[in-house]
């Protein structure tokens, strides 16, 4: 009986520790655009030419002409939405840990007072 609540005891904490982490490949381009000395623009980057830049700034595109903009820079920055999901699923799988471990001690701690009620 012992070696079954020992063996419980290591599937709760396995399976309490098993929560998809943020995904590494979930980066957008993004371009920082310098306006003027003081003006700095991040926005999520949808098209680059040779004349413009087309970018989605809070929901809306901008179109920023390369000529009248002093620089810009393009990086990679994480995607929010996909980011929003990740935690949205790292929380479900954290409350489907916890309710699991409960399960789990509770059948052990069931068990455990019925052989020892029973001895």
């Amino acid at each position: 009986m012992k070696k079954i609540l020992s063996f419980l005891l290591i599937i709760s904490l396995i399976g309490c520790g098993t929560t998809k982490s943020f995904e590494g490949n979930n980066l957008v381009p993004y371009a920082i655009i310098n306006v003027s000395n003081d003006l700095n623009i991040t926005g999520r980057l949808l098209d680059d030419n040779d004349t413009f830049l087309l970018v989605a700034i809070n929901g809306t595109s901008q179109k920023y002409i390369k000529s009248e903009i002093k620089g810009y820079k393009l990086v990679q920055l994480p995607d929010e939405r996909l980011m929003m999901e990740d935690i949205v699923s790292n929380t479900s799988n954290a409350a489907n840990n916890t309710a699991l471990y409960v399960v789990l001690l509770c059948t052990a701690i069931i068990t455990s007072l019925v052989v020892s009620s029973s001895n």
